[in-house]
């Protein structure tokens, strides 16, 4: 057991912080590092202010496999004199603007925020101000399920006991809403302020609602309730609005093509041109005449791959171009391929936006967590790099905490997850993955623009560029190697800095 491991000692900044550091353990002494707190204590991470960055100042974040994790240092570019041998430069040319950030986060699925709701008062508060508060990370982003899905208790969609319910009569939110998600999310409100956005996708149609193929359990929407349906997306909005949560954006269906070979869960499945049809003709009118059309229509909510073809669908065609304002996708199935794909799909529809709305690891029939693996944050920080190398607005991870089990999941999948919860011991654990999102979620501000960067050396070397609102410049850079390397940073503005990466680390590296 997790609590039953060698407890490190507790990893110092590089320099006086009023930030808290992490409180390490090391899995089975095999630099499998998480960082531990309970009710009474957490790291917090260190902000930087502009008027930190005066002149040439630099301020240095680094996280690596051997255990910092944001320690900070401050150093300065250097003088005209002072040049670099070495081999691997980054340079940034900020006069050189992409795509604006929208900003990162998670879902507060059922599964997660009975988690959260079952640790200690003070423990949800350090889950909830890791994530929300002015010295966690800097989340912007909550993707709320409407209904249940895999990671539910139970399986169940409202008004799923009232076959023919056809007005919606007995239509209401579930206990899983009141008990659990409604809670998390109104204190990730509080805590994050008018920075975060919300967004909703939908699992599953009640099954009354549904054609079920006997032996496959793949699903279809009955035509006879394009109707009922939309208006009970509507009403999941404004019972919500009630509660004083209102949303940002939505997805008409979470993975519209795996409910159309399989089911037995909560999934169902949609052609492409079927899914917008119903989206113009059913759900755009039944959100306008209600109010909602301010909401954020996003398409897909399904792999990369399906991305291109559900941009060339919806806006490509005028009718849906105007209702639709983006496209949403996952990180499964993912290759070069279709990473390409998005810059295609941006320079043919320049005003759409794109967000990657999932990512995590899962498995069903055993315990999908690894604690403290170093190999799952170096794939997010590729991840989330690529992606927004080739467009994408935004990063949003999946389950905010689970369990040691990866749980809980009435489908039985396990996952993995940032923060994982051990309501016995009184602790949750930080994973890695939690450190790679940071690196990105802290300092890349919503409103901060991609700005271009060029490297000249790739080996074992990521990098990628921003330029927040407040003319702050974020840099990071991800060493996948085995060995330490020295980056030069070039900046026309600024100067060269010499860094030193460590092995298999991440680095944040702020200046003005």
């Amino acid at each position: 057991m997790l609590r039953h491991l060698i407890i490190l000692s507790v990893l110092f900044w590089t320099q006086a912080s009023a930030a808290k550091p992490c409180a390490a353990r090391d899995v089975k002494n095999e630099q499998r590092i998480v960082c531990v707190c309970n009710a009474t204590y957490c790291d917090t991470v260190e902000p930087t202010t502009t008027s930190q960055l005066a002149g040439k100042t630099i301020r240095h974040y680094i996280t690596s496999k051997a255990g910092k994790r944001l320690s900070v240092s401050t150093m300065a570019f250097a003088s005209a004199e002072e040049k670099s041998t070495a081999a691997a430069m980054v340079t940034v040319m900020r006069d050189v603007k992409y795509q604006e950030i929208y900003g990162f986060g998670g879902a507060p699925t059922d599964s997660a925020s009975y988690n959260i709701k079952l640790l200690s008062a003070a423990l949800q508060e350090q889950v909830l101000k890791s994530y929300f508060g002015p010295e966690g990370i800097g989340y912007t982003f909550l993707r709320v399920p409407v209904a249940g899905c895999d990671f539910s208790l139970r399986y169940y969609e409202y008004d799923d006991n009232h076959a023919g319910d056809a007005q919606l009569k007995f239509f209401n939110l579930s206990n899983e809403d009141y008990l659990y998600k409604i809670p998390v999310i109104k204190r990730a409100q509080q805590l994050a302020g008018s920075s975060l956005k919300l967004f909703s996708a939908p699992w599953s149609a009640p099954e009354w609602m549904k054609n079920i193929v006997s032996t496959t359990k793949a699903s279809s929407l009955k035509s006879q309730y394009y109707s009922t349906y939309a208006n009970y997306y509507v009403k999941f909005l404004q019972m919500y609005e009630k509660q004083g949560i209102k949303f940002w954006g939505l997805s008409p269906q979470n993975e519209p093509y795996n409910g159309l070979t399989s089911g037995g869960w909560n999934t169902m499945g949609w052609q492409p041109e079927t899914l917008r049809n119903w989206l113009v003709s059913h759900l755009a009118p039944s959100l306008h005449a209600a109010g909602f059309n301010y909401l954020k229509i996003m398409v897909l909510d399904d792999s990369r791959g399906k991305m291109k073809l559900y941009a060339d669908l919806n806006f490509g065609n005028s009718t849906v171009s105007k209702l639709v304002h983006g496209g949403a996708y996952h990180w499964y199935d993912n290759n070069e391929q279709n990473l390409l794909s998005l810059a295609e799909i941006h320079k043919k529809f320049p005003d759409k936006f794109l967000l990657a709305t999932e990512a995590c690891y899962f498995q069903r029939g055993s315990v999908g967590v690894i604690m403290g693996d170093w190999g799952r944050a170096a794939k997010y920080l590729s991840s989330i790099i690529s992606d927004l190398s080739y467009w994408s607005n935004g990063w949003i991870e999946w389950n905010l905490a689970l369990d040691e089990k990866g749980g809980p999941s009435w489908f039985g999948n396990s996952a993995d997850a940032p923060i994982i919860t051990n309501k016995n011991a009184g602790e949750i654990y930080k994973q890695p993955m939690f450190y790679a999102i940071a690196h990105f979620s802290k300092f890349v501000v919503p409103g901060s623009h991609h700005v271009k960067s060029v490297l000249t050396q790739t080996t074992n070397l990521e990098a990628i560029a921003f330029q927040r609102p407040d003319n702050m410049m974020a840099v990071v850079l991800h060493n996948l190697g085995a060995t330490q390397l020295e980056v030069v940073l070039k900046d026309s503005h600024k100067g060269e800095k010499t860094l030193q990466l460590p092995a298999y680390s991440v680095s944040t590296v702020l200046y003005m």
